[in-house]
């Protein structure tokens, strides 16, 4: 394996990327050219025609001092950068839980099998199997 040292790297990208800035590929300079001749608005034309008579003078003025520097190796978080401020949610938490509790006890109390109205008496005595007239609803048993 080849050891390569970083400012060998960095002078390499460095005049890859001035090249790649100073030397204005072929199938941009068609694409231009295709635009000039397209173009009907005169003013557009005479700006194209600048942009590829003067690119090479423009761009060497703004990449002669271009300085590429080699930036630090990125660093992976191990919390997270904002993490969840719950005490803005407390109130509704609160007000979840306290309508999930109303609601519990509305299905537990109306699940409940003891005699409340005469309609549920009615109910429980017809429910029960083999009752004779005499029989009594069921109920909760109690412990001592």
């Amino acid at each position: 394996m080849r050891i390569v040292h970083r400012d060998e790297i960095t002078k390499v990208v460095r005049e890859l990327c001035i090249d790649a800035n100073v030397n204005l590929p072929q199938d941009v300079c068609k694409a231009i050219d295709m635009a000039i001749e397209v173009e009907d608005y005169i003013p557009a034309k005479n700006t194209l025609n600048l942009l590829i008579d003067n690119y090479s003078s423009i761009s060497d003025y703004l990449f002669s001092n271009a300085q590429l520097e080699v930036i630090k190796d990125p660093v992976i978080p191990t919390v997270p950068s904002n993490p969840q401020n719950l005490s803005d949610q407390y109130p509704v938490i609160i007000f979840l839980t306290a309508v999930l509790g109303v609601a519990l006890v509305v299905v537990l109390q109306a699940m409940r099998k003891t005699v409340q109205t005469s309609a549920s008496a009615r109910r429980n005595m017809t429910n029960t199997p083999k009752r004779s007239a005499s029989s009594t609803a069921p109920h909760p048993q109690k412990y001592p």
